[in-house]
This record gives structure tokens, C-alpha cells and sequence, in this order.
């Protein structure tokens, strides 16, 4: 699968009494939110009240040992709830634009396809993880790109055939505008692919008769993350680049329609991790729509880092979500989760709209090795995806889903 999956949407629960966490205790330590392109913001120091946010870029101090942060994205055709709950001391940075808040660029790359070559794929930054566009197959000399992001970058021309990556051309520094119309003259360089996976069948964890694969990008010296495999279920195959300067890792299992485990490192240099073991599952959660609660859950591992729960529902032609991420420490021990309340605001009246709906529902837990405050770090320097960018970063997802 191509997806690598990123930090959590997560919620936290409502504890007893006037307000969030035990042992309320004044002026906590501050809390800083920057969330670009958000409406509708508002936070809750613990006193188990929401406040309206003074923008999209606030500071405040927690009067108890938890705190939240709700805001909203609105952007093609998706209205995004969006809660955070965490602890100040795990969680003392918010960093989370819209994805509307940043303005695309169009910008066109001509260039000479090499023979045997059946589609032309380019690698270059926009607002999500990675980019990849497929459009010139078969090739013309011309790919367009209308998702970018403008700035100095690395892009990567991936050249396919009917057998797999058939070559690359490596296009460094170059400073991407709108209407920028590129002619891509450096040359063309064969690859070979590398079989030193070891099978994720034997990985402890794995669930029998489940579907496994590896995903596999290299990392340019810009940030410019390319796939680097051949995106085939059970392939062990993927291409060492030489401009890479490191690799993301992700072996996975999936039973294909409703869990998913993954293992994922990122590591400088081209071999991957000899041995891994997948993360304890989440298959027997459940979502109650009608109470908006999450249960079963089974015990956290010591290095969880995050939760996300997630619900998906249209209200006639308006789809909704609400991604709702929650620490390990605000979620504690409790086995359940129950959706937060949300804001009395016009702008949130639709949030709870799942409870008359139908629609899908996920929910991931997330183990890594570094704090949350580095993988959120990660996210500011990097993007939506920039955990897998902290070095040296290692980890596991847990994931299941459903429909109500």
C-alpha cells in the first residue's frame, strides 16, 4: 500500500468532577497552539469549560494536569472536527494547519522519457506526506502538477515499466513557483532493485493468513520523500537511491478490510531493520454511535504515544469528520472512550451529527520511541507526515475499523 500512515487524531475523556485530569493545580505550565486556516477555536485550561481562542495562534496555562484544543477545517467539500487532549508535559506544542491553509502551486516538468519506459511518476513536496504524480502514462514528455507547494526542493522522475522501477532522474534544489515550466535535462540513472527484506509472516504478532508488504521511501537531502518500492502485496523488492540520504521502513500486516498493524523506522542508510515484531492488536474495539464511545479497548503498551478516534458521516451533499487525538497520559487506563462534548457554538452544531448518520469509524494507537512532543516537532519542520522525519524515530500502529 502506498499510504504511510502519520501522527493520530485523538480525544480524551471527560473525568469526574468540574475538570480535566486529577489534582487541578493553577498557572501549569503553558501550552503553545499554531493552527493556520482553522475557524471555530476554542481550549479548555482544565477547568472542564471551553474558551474561545484568541486566534489561530495562542498561548495559555493550564490550571490542571490536562488540557484541550478544539478547531475546525473547512475545505473542499469537508467540514474536519478536529479535538486535542494531552497532558502539558507531553504535549506542550500544537502544530496543525489546515490543509486549506496553504495555497497549491501549478507548475509543468517537460523532459525526454527513457526507452522501455510505459509511465513517467514525479516526486516533489505538496501538503501531504508525499506526492506522486502518475498523469503521464503513457509518457509524453509533459507532466503537470497542480497540488505543489512553492519554495527550493528535490524533485524525482520515476521511470516504470511492465517489471518494475525502471529508472530515475534526480533533480536538486529547484525553486518551485506557480507557473513554473521546467525542462528536466540531467540523465537518466538504472536502478537495481535490493531483496534483503526478511518475510513480516515471521514477525511476532503476525496474524495468520493475513496479507503483509513492506512500503519503502528514500529521503532526499531537501525533504523530498520518493517511493522507493514496487508497491506490490508480498514484493520484497525495493530500489536503493544514492541521493537518499535515509530510508522509512514500514512493514506491514493486514486482514484487508477492517485491521491493519505496522511496524516503521527511519533509519540513514539502505538496509532495512533485520527484525521487528508488530504491535498487540486493537480487534476487539467497537464504536457506539448512539453514546459516541469507543470500547474495548485493551491495555496500553508503555511506549504509546497517542490515540486516534475517528468518526466519518455525510449530512446530505456535506461530508464530516471528527478526529478527535488524545495523549497517552490524558487517556490513562480507562478500557473506554467516549467522544468529547464539543464547543456550543454555531459553527460545531454539526459534530455530533454521526449520532443520526451512518457512516465509518477508526481508531490507532501509536508506539514509538520518541516523545510526543518530538514526533509534533517533526510535524512543524517536516509537514502533516514529518514524525517519520525525526531521526532515528522507530514505532508501531495499531489500527482497526468500521461502519456504523
Amino acid at each position: 500500500m502506498r499510504k504511510v500512515y502519520g501522527i493520530l487524531g485523538l480525544l480524551g475523556l471527560v473525568l469526574a468532577g468540574c475538570g480535566l485530569g486529577p489534582n487541578p493545580a493553577p498557572g501549569g505550565a503553558p501550552v503553545s497552539v499554531v493552527v493556520p486556516g482553522a475557524s471555530a477555536i476554542y481550549y479548555d485550561d482544565g477547568s472542564g469549560t471551553w474558551q474561545a481562542a484568541p486566534g489561530t495562534n495562542f498561548t495559555f496555562s493550564p490550571q490542571g494536569t490536562a488540557y484541550r484544543v478544539a478547531f475546525q477545517c473547512t475545505g473542499g467539500g469537508i467540514t474536519v472536527f478536529n479535538i486535542y487532549a494531552a497532558t502539558p508535559a507531553e504535549l506542550p506544542r500544537i502544530y496543525d494547519p489546515c490543509s486549506s491553509a496553504a495555497t497549491p502551486v501549478s507548475f509543468t516538468v517537460n523532459y525526454s522519457p527513457p526507452a522501455g519506459a510505459t509511465a513517467v511518476r514525479l516526486a516533489h513536496k505538496a501538503g501531504t506526506f508525499y506526492h506522486m504524480d502518475a498523469v503521464d502514462s503513457p509518457p509524453t514528455g509533459t507532466i503537470q502538477v497542480n497540488a505543489g507547494i512553492a519554495g527550493t526542493q528535490d524533485l524525482v522522475l520515476l521511470a516504470e515499466s511492465s517489471g518494475g522501477l525502471l529508472a530515475y532522474m534526480y533533480l536538486p534544489n529547484v525553486n518551485v513557483y506557480n507557473g513554473l515550466s521546467l525542462t528536466a535535462n540531467n540523465p537518466w540513472q538504472s536502478v537495481t532493485p535490493s531483496q534483503t527484506f526478511p518475510d513480516p509472516s515471521t514477525f511476532p504478532g503476525y496474524v495468520s493468513g493475513w496479507a503483509t508488504g513492506w512500503s519503502v521511501h528514500g529521503v532526499t537531502p531537501n525533504h523530498t520523500i520518493v517511493l522507493s518500492d514496487t508497491d506490490t502485496p508480498g514484493d520484497m523488492n525495493y530500489y536503493p537511491f544514492p541521493f537518499a540520504t535515509r530510508y522509512l521502513f514500514q512493514a506491514y500486516a493486514t486482514d484487508t478490510t477492517r485491521e491493519r498493524l505496522a511496524y516503521f523506522r527511519n533509519k540513514i542508510g539502505a538496509t532495512p531493520p533485520a527484525a521487528m515484531a508488530f504491535p498487540g492488536r486493537l480487534n476487539a474495539v467497537s464504536f457506539d454511535p448512539a453514546g459516541g464511545t469507543f470500547q474495548n479497548l485493551p491495555p496500553s503498551p508503555p511506549d504509546t504515544r497517542m490515540y486516534e478516534f475517528a468518526v466519518s458521516w455525510w449530512m446530505g451533499t456535506q461530508h464530516y469528520s471528527r478526529i478527535e487525538q488524545v495523549s497517552a497520559g490524558f487517556l490513562g487506563t480507562s478500557g473506554a472512550y467516549t467522544l468529547q462534548s464539543t464547543p456550543s457554538s454555531p459553527q460545531w452544531s454539526a459534530a455530533s451529527g454521526y449520532q443520526s448518520s451512518s457512516g465509518s469509524w477508526g481508531v490507532e494507537r501509536l508506539e514509538a520511541n520518541r516523545t510526543l512532543a518530538e514526533l509534533m516537532q517533526g510535524i512543524e519542520d517536516h509537514g502533516p507526515r514529518g514524525i517519520f522525519l525525526v531521526p532515528d524515530v522507530e514505532g508501531k500502529w495499531a489500527i482497526k475499523w468500521g461502519n456504523f
